[in-house]
Formats: structure tokens, C-alpha cells, sequence
């Protein structure tokens, strides 16, 4: 499986626990897991790991559905960046991408976006028009909202997920040899 492969079913993933709550189904497969998808040799992702672990062992459906009422908000980018949604819904329709999970400037229809163009051979086009959207919406977004997760969750499973989506982040800064701005 190409690397692109491997994170655009990560992004699939993430894209799904912050979409909505999750229902019985979908948590009970999750606890079926032993580990998160994909274990970095990174602080984030031996952090997430961890939390994701406890997760596993000892939490609830009703610890994550309480969880995501709360960070709810943060999963769209207008909580951060005045204008997110119109400045997504112009460049989804500059590009033909129909949003297909909740609002336009939700992290899960960024991260559903994401999912598409590595799911495919990257040309020079399609990799330059990744990198403007990663440089100017996802990792400015991403990296404040993954802060946020880990400061404000109250379940082991979000708590993880906030650690997951900074490694996710860090990851395709490397990638694609984005430059973290200071």
C-alpha cells in the first residue's frame, strides 16, 4: 500500500469520529481494535496511543457522545477563521469536490477531501493544488482544533483523537515538505 493509500484511509478515519456522534455499531467495531491505525514513532502518536488504549480498556459510548457535544464546535473551521465556509464551499467548487459530510468547513469534509486526492497517483497539478489547500486551510485549521481536542476533551477516545490528527498533521507537513510556521 503506497503512503498516500495509508493516510487517505487515515483521513477516512478521522474524518468519521468528528463527523458525528458515533452510533452503537461503529463503537462497538472501534473496541474491537487492539491499536489506532497507524503508530508513528512520535510524541503525538505514543500519546494518542496510550489514551487510545485506556479508551479501549475502560470507556463508554456515552463518555464519547457527552465529548462530542462539547468539541462539536470546533470541528468547523468558521470557529477559528471568520469567513472558512464561504472562502471552502468557493474553493471546493473552483476544484468540482461536493462536500459530503456535514457542513462545508467541517474538519471531516477537509479531511474526506484530503482522502480523495491521495487516493490517487499524484500529478504535479493535483499535488500542487494539495499543498495550497494544506498550507492555506487544513494545517492552519487542523493544528489549532487538534490544540483544542487535547486541552478540552474529557474522553480518552477524543483526548486520543486530538493526538492523532497532530501527528496526521505533522506527517503530511513532511510529506509534502510543508514548512511549520512559526
Amino acid at each position: 500500500m503506497r503512503v498516500g493509500e495509508i493516510y487517505g484511509v487515515l483521513a477516512i478515519a478521522l474524518a468519521n469520529h468528528f463527523n458525528k456522534i458515533l452510533d452503537v455499531t461503529q463503537f462497538m467495531q472501534i473496541k474491537k481494535s487492539k491499536t489506532w491505525l497507524v503508530q508513528n514513532d512520535t510524541q503525538a502518536s505514543r500519546a494518542g496511543s496510550a489514551l487510545y488504549s485506556e479508551f479501549l480498556q475502560n470507556e463508554s459510548s456515552a463518555a464519547l457522545c457527552d465529548d462530542f457535544v462539547i468539541l462539536e464546535p470546533y470541528f468547523k473551521a468558521r470557529y477559528y477563521f471568520n469567513a472558512a465556509d464561504e472562502d471552502l464551499a468557493k474553493f471546493y467548487k473552483s476544484i468540482n469536490f461536493t462536500p459530503k459530510m456535514g457542513e462545508v468547513d467541517s474538519i471531516s469534509n477537509q479531511l474526506v477531501f484530503i482522502a480523495a486526492v491521495l487516493k490517487n497517483e499524484l500529478n504535479e497539478n493535483s499535488e500542487k493544488i494539495l499543498k495550497a489547500f494544506l498550507t492555506g486551510f487544513f494545517l492552519p485549521y487542523a493544528t489549532a482544533l487538534s490544540q483544542d481536542i487535547k486541552a478540552k476533551a474529557q474522553s480518552k477516545f477524543y483526548g486520543a483523537m486530538g493526538y492523532f490528527l497532530e501527528d496526521f498533521c505533522k506527517n503530511l507537513q513532511d510529506i509534502f515538505g510543508i514548512k511549520q510556521r512559526a
